[in-house]
C-alpha cells in the first residue's frame, strides 16, 4: 500500500508535540520560553494546543 502525505512535513514528532502541550498546561513556562525550547513558532504552538483540546490523541495534519 502506498501512502501519500500532503503539505509540509511536521517539525515535531507526536511525542514532542505532547511534551510541548504538557509544558503549556503546567503553566511553569511562558509561551515564549516553550517556543524557544522546542524551536517552534507561536502559531505552531497554538496549533498543537488547539488540536490537543479537540481530541485525546492528536497529530496535526497539513
Amino acid at each position: 500500500m502506498v501512502v501519500f502525505y500532503c503539505g509540509r512535513p511536521k517539525f515535531l514528532s507526536k511525542d514532542k508535540q505532547t511534551i510541548t502541550v504538557k509544558l503549556y498546561d503546567e503553566g511553569k513556562y511562558t509561551v515564549t520560553q516553550i517556543c524557544e525550547l522546542m524551536a517552534v513558532s507561536r502559531p505552531t504552538l497554538y496549533k498543537y494546543i488547539g488540536a490537543s483540546k479537540n481530541s485525546t490523541s492528536f497529530v496535526i495534519v497539513g
